[in-house]
């Protein structure tokens, strides 16, 4: 249809086509497109959890005992045992009330923000939150702000200006997906503690990677935070939940749309996440190794000038700027067997499109030499 292929082709014009690469086998230390196999950089399996024996293990037995799906919504004869154990496992965790799960990252922001924000005022949103916290605030009828990224200055100077800052939402991811880089939690801590706003934190991305990160927030308890975190990151799964006070779950129970008329996760996802879970608490060495690495590449990068941004994580971002320039460098490493993705306008600001780099606990620092190497050349050519 025109109406499609207009859109297509201006897409194309600006370097900003997307398609889909199928991978030919299991996701874990390559990946293999068109039987050809490519170191792999891009994964979000922080820890290699995806196919470690034990969850696949977990996930194949629950299939046996419970069957392929749910067969209902929460709240319409799908909610199960292992369901409410896993719920209960998280809210220890996070030493929170109560969890409660959804069915991927994006449908409990979208879920979560729709309706949460109908009991405040004012939310206010850093400027390189996720596309589906941005999302999920249109959805909601709330006005919002968004706040210089990771500026606490600039957000003191919004919340200063609110005549109730008490009635306001501060929504911030933990781990910027594209930046690599963290909140500084304990200066949104202190702002908490002066102005009294209701705290949103998203940790996907440093959910069982950084178990130590979220503590003191954690500590202040959960009478105005509520933390959202995913299975489809470091613990190598699928699916989402939300920590926080028996009375913030209940309203998401009976307000939130994206749980309500979802049909619930099937038995291997909750069994595979759960296994996961068991697995970080007895391999500590995984979330050992991962910031080692993480620590080496980042000096790597430095002392050879590369640009990472302000990344302090196993998420790495080599910011090289054009659209075209990055497709080139990404198709260069490609052929030399690297898989490293470019990451382009509307996803990142123009002119900063760059390399997205995902390290894992599974690559180890001599793998990772060929990938320098080719990147200089790649970026001289």
């Amino acid at each position: 249809m025109n109406c499609f292929n207009k859109h297509l082709i201006s897409l194309k014009a600006k370097d900003c086509y997307r398609s889909l690469l199928t991978g030919e086998q299991a996701p874990g230390k390559f990946f293999t497109h068109k039987k050809k196999k490519s170191l792999n950089l891009v994964s979000n399996n922080y820890l290699g959890l995806a196919s470690h024996p034990l969850v696949k293990q977990a996930a194949a037995e629950a299939v046996l005992a419970w069957g392929a799906g749910s067969s209902g919504s929460r709240l319409l004869g799908g909610s199960l045992t292992y369901h409410k154990e896993l719920e209960e496992k998280l809210a220890g965790l996070h030493r929170s009330e109560r969890a409660l799960l959804f069915n991927s990252g994006y449908a409990a922001n979208t879920g979560i923000l729709q309706t949460i924000s109908s009991c405040f005022s004012q939310l206010f949103c850093d400027r390189l939150n996720h596309a589906s916290i941005i999302d999920g605030m249109l959805l909601g009828k709330t006005a919002f702000t968004r706040y210089r990224h990771l500026d606490m200055n600039h957000l003191e100077s919004l919340l200063k200006k609110q005549a109730a800052p008490e009635k306001c939402l501060v929504i911030s991811e933990t781990l910027f997906s594209m930046e690599g880089d963290f909140l500084p939690l304990e200066e949104m801590l202190v702002l908490q503690a002066k102005y009294h706003f209701y705290l949103y934190l998203d940790e996907a991305h440093s959910f069982g990677g950084y178990p130590d990160y979220l503590e003191p927030a954690i500590q202040q308890g959960y009478e105005r935070m509520l933390v959202i975190g995913t299975f489809g990151k470091a613990l190598g799964g699928f699916g989402a939940f939300a920590a926080g006070s028996h009375e913030c779950i209940d309203f998401l129970v009976n307000t939130s749309r994206s749980f309500i008329f979802s049909t619930a996760l099937p038995a291997a996802v909750i069994a595979g996440a759960s296994a996961a879970l068991d697995v970080c608490a007895n391999e500590e060495w995984r979330v050992h190794r991962l910031h080692t690495l993480t620590s080496q590449s980042l000096d790597t990068f430095r002392e050879n000038n590369f640009n990472t941004g302000a990344s302090a994580s196993h998420i790495i971002p080599v910011i090289i700027g054009g659209n075209e320039d990055t497709l080139r460098v990404a198709a260069y490493l490609q052929d030399n067997g690297m898989y490293a993705l470019p990451i382009r306008y509307p996803t990142v600001p123009k002119g900063l499109s760059r390399l997205r780099l995902c390290l894992n606990c599974e690559l180890a620092s001599q793998e990772l030499e060929p990938f320098f190497v080719a990147l200089q050349e790649a970026l001289r050519k």
